[in-house]
């Protein structure tokens, strides 16, 4: 039974203890007064779970040394539009973690990070980075968050929100978890012509299991290899009617195309969305809109910063 572990009381103040679980736990410790190296769950975040897909991705499809080499080329502070000494003696909450790539670079910095993802890569995240006691691991959706009001200084969410089923309710949830001052950072995809044509993508596959969409990928992917090679406008081909790219590696096709099919959601949020939105958040003080220029589309950065009160 959950109650008998020890959260400590900076968790206690930030936790609904009530509506949690031990999901994973670490026999090597102390299982009578420590949550430590374990994984919490949200009693209820298995009804209705539409992330298979992406656990999928983040824990079977690639080898887990390619992930981490992809994800750590990124410079995660410019993608944010944030900085180093913004999260010193900060508590973050990095909502939909994946395999916590990015919270492994907030914890150089922050006190304390929750990383909560609604798959099961948050298995992975919990691997990751149970060497570090700064960091926590919660399954959970963030449409429906087991914690606190007010208790994190920067709420963090990177490619995540585009791909819930409901994001009004998911930045309006995140929302409510920022301290009088913080910041709710958001990083989605642009809205160009080609996530439309990927959305459209998402939609006519959504109707197929997991494993329907990744054997469409991988065979796709393994024509797409054999069109560039063969036919000049192969790969413009692609790129442009099927919204994936060839890679020098089959595998790595086969990744970023399943990446663009096995979304349940896929919206397109802009700038006029977010400001529409971040007027009826309360305390809503200012937003900013940055795109991340690493990328050659330009994915939208949107912070918005929340007034004391």
């Amino acid at each position: 039974m959950f109650e008998q572990y020890s959260l400590g009381q900076e968790l206690e103040n930030i936790l609904m203890r009530d509506r949690l679980e031990v999901f994973h736990f670490n026999s090597s410790t102390d299982q009578s007064t420590s949550i430590a190296n374990s994984i919490l769950r949200d009693k209820g975040c298995m009804e209705g779970n539409y992330t298979e897909d992406f656990g999928l991705k983040w824990t079977s499809l690639v080898p887990s040394d390619k992930r981490l080499a992809r994800l750590q080329l990124h410079n995660w502070f410019q993608r944010l539009n944030l900085r180093p000494d913004d999260f010193r003696n900060k508590y973050v909450l990095d909502a939909g973690c994946g395999i916590g790539s990015v919270s492994e670079f907030f914890l150089q910095y922050a006190t304390f990070v929750l990383g909560v993802d609604f798959s099961n890569s948050i298995s992975v995240a919990a691997n990751n980075l149970s060497h570090n006691p700064k960091f926590l691991p919660l399954q959970a959706s963030i449409e429906s968050l087991p914690i606190k009001d007010s208790t994190f200084d920067i709420v963090c969410s990177h490619g995540v929100v585009h791909h819930t089923s409901d994001p009004d309710k998911s930045i309006f949830e995140l929302w409510r978890l920022i301290k009088p001052g913080g910041r709710l950072v958001i990083w989605v995809y642009p809205d160009i012509p080609f996530m439309h044509r990927r959305s459209l993508l998402v939609y006519f596959m959504s109707d197929h299991t997991v494993q329907e969409k990744l054997e469409f990928s991988d065979l796709l992917s393994r024509w797409g290899h054999l069109a560039v090679q063969n036919w000049i406008k192969g790969k413009e081909v692609l790129e442009h009617n099927l919204c994936f790219s060839v890679k020098n590696d089959l595998l790595d096709t086969v990744e970023h195309l399943f990446d663009g099919v096995c979304p349940t959601y896929h919206h397109i949020l802009n700038e006029e969305y977010f400001s529409s939105l971040a007027s009826k958040l309360p305390f809503a003080k200012r937003i900013i809109f940055g795109a991340d220029i690493e990328e050659f589309q330009h994915p939208l950065t949107v912070t918005i910063t929340k007034r004391l009160k």
